[in-house]
Parts: structure tokens; sequence; C-alpha cells
């Protein structure tokens, strides 16, 4: 039986254990099963007998097999009828299967395999016993030199397995650099591409390469322009701005703004920004609550501050922290003492 091909069929044998013959007419009776790979016992999907000659094949009976009933490699057929006395086997009970086609193979008496069954056609040996392949089928298309042989032939175009190539030189493109794809704008990376290297003996260097164009004017520099004449333009800068940050000195008295010195005096310095008015100018309305362990400096100091001058009340377990308008809590602290240990709890 092959494994996993669909439209096999099993037989079972039917007879009567107390007469030992075959039983016949019992086809809407039986129910067969299977055991696939030594697993559990399933009843089949033909469920529905077909007896094979109540004359000439007397207890015979047949049941079509479904695909997936026997993909397996070894299948145990069973069953049973529902009438008295009569007993139903498997005929055989056991199978192991084989792969779909093994039969067509051709194996002669030493065991090798015909190979005009492997090429899908007769073959015959030349006047020197050898086989041309060339000339040949492999199922049922043309051997030649590209397919078998030492020096494998390629075929070029743009099919699955070809190539783009001329003359043995295969045509190349961007689409993928480090594995990952390209995307293209408007031909910009072939035409960088073809600036850089089409001119006849191109030597990559930043001064040597004499690049004009759209590429280089996008860098500031007019088309026709000359990148080694501008490096060395640069040179010439770059010197002369290290002559002038020579001459330059530091003192303290010369460098420091005089508004910073300001600072030493007691009258308030010239001096403006977001800095200065945080210090200076910049109210800040009363807190509300007790600022978290991770707040910013300025509410953290703005609440030391309302709760040094605000007005706070004290019982024997509880400090209040009262508004400026001594109209609502802004803190409440939890106090004990047992005699020995004064405790305050977190300001919340």
């Amino acid at each position: 039986m092959f494994k996993n091909v669909a439209s096999q069929k099993l037989i079972v044998y039917a007879f009567d254990s107390t007469t030992n013959l075959p039983k016949t007419g019992d086809a809407a009776n039986i129910t067969a099963y299977v055991s696939k790979d030594y697993g559990s016992v399933t009843v089949l999907g033909d469920t529905s007998a077909t007896e094979m000659d109540a004359t000439n094949a007397k207890g015979y009976y047949l049941f079509d097999l479904t695909q997936a009933e026997i993909n397996a490699d070894t299948l145990l057929f069973t069953a049973k009828s529902s009438t008295a006395n009569i007993v139903v086997i498997g005929a055989p009970a056991t199978v192991f299967t084989v792969p779909p086609n093994f039969t067509t193979f051709a194996i002669d008496a030493s065991g090798r395999t015909d190979i005009g069954k492997a090429l899908g056609t007769a073959v015959t040996l030349d006047s020197n016993n050898v086989l041309n392949v060339s000339t040949k089928y492999l199922a049922g298309t043309s051997l030649t030199g590209r397919d078998i042989g030492a020096s494998v032939l390629l075929s070029a175009g743009s099919g699955t397995g070809q190539l783009d190539f001329t003359s043995g030189v295969v045509k190349s493109n961007l689409a993928q650099i480090l594995g990952t794809a390209l995307t293209e704008t408007a031909g910009q990376i072939a035409a960088a591409f073809k600036k850089l290297f089409d001119v006849a003996s191109p030597v990559l260097t930043a001064v040597s390469v004499n690049q004009t164009g759209d590429s280089y004017a996008r860098l500031g520099a007019p088309a026709g322009a000359s990148v080694s004449a501008d490096i060395a333009a640069a040179k010439v800068d770059t010197a002369a701005i290290k002559v002038q940050t020579d001459k330059l000195t530091f003192t303290v008295a010369n460098q420091i703004d005089a508004n910073v010195l300001d600072w030493k005096s007691a009258t308030a310095p010239a001096m403006t920004g977001d800095a200065y008015a945080a210090l200076v100018t910049t109210t800040y309305a009363e807190p509300s609550a007790v600022p978290s362990a991770t707040a910013k400096i300025v509410d953290m100091i703005h609440y030391l501050f309302t709760k040094t001058r605000n007005k706070s009340t004290q019982t024997a377990t509880t400090q209040l922290i009262r508004n400026d308008a001594d109209n609502a809590t802004i803190a409440t602290v939890t106090v004990s003492d047992d005699g020995s240990t004064f405790s305050k709890s977190v300001d919340t």
C-alpha cells in the first residue's frame, strides 16, 4: 500500500466463529478501524462496507480509504460486526506502506536501478559504451551541457535561475547594499556613481579627483570649480586664522563682563535674561501643597520660605501649615512624643 496516496482500498474477512465458515451478506453490519504508527484506533471514514462476491469471494468486504488514513509508515486495520458470533479481521491486518511510485522503479538482480526509468526514456550506449546524456531526457526535458558537466553553462535571461550577462560579464545594479534594499530617487545614486567613476584613470583621493557639476555645486562651490584648488585655499585660510588667534590674550580685568563683576557690589548688576529674572524680578504664587522629593529647586526653596513665614498650629499629634490668607492648610505633619523621643512625619 502506498503511503499518503488517495483512492486505495482495505480488504477485511468475516467468518462465523461457531461454524468457521465465511459470512456473506453482512456488509451493513461491519465497521472498520485503523491505527497509524501504533497510535489510537480510529474508525474509518467509510462506514459502508462493499461485499466483493457472495459466491466467488465469500466473506471478503472492501472499504475505501482516504489519503489521511494511510499517511503513516505502519497501519493496523481492525474490524467488527454487530452480528452475533461474526469475527472480522483485516486482510492483512498490518500494512507497512511504501513511498508513492515506489513500484515503478526497475531494479535488476544486482540491485541497480534502470537509468532509463530515472531519465524518463529508454537510453542506449554509443560505440564506446558511453552514455551521451546530452541527447537523452530528464523528466521529459532535453539535457544539454548546461545541465550536466564539469563546465556548467549558465543561461542568460530574466527568468528563474537565469542571470543578465553579456560575453561572460554579469550586469549589476545598486539593488541592495549590506542586504538592505535601496530607494532610488530620480536616478541620483546612479548619476553620482557615474560622475565619480566615469573617467579614464580615476585616482580616488579628495585632492586628485577634480569633481564638477551639480553634486559639487551643492557643497557651495560653483559649477566647474576645482576640489583640489579649494582645498589648497582652505589650508591658507586656516593658517591665517591661527595667526590671529595666537595674538589673543586673556586677563580677568579685560575679559570678564563688567556685569559679572558687579555681583561683588551691593548694587544690582545691569544684567538681563531668564536667569537674572528668575532671581530678581519674577514673582511666584504661594505653594498650595508640599513639593515632591524630586521637585525643582525653586519650588523647594519657596516651600521652605512659606513654612517659615506662614501661620502654623500645633497639637500633641498634628502640626498644620496654613496659607497666607489663613483659610486653607498647605501641609499636615504628624508628630508624637513618648517622653524620651520626639518624632515628626514627612510633610504631606
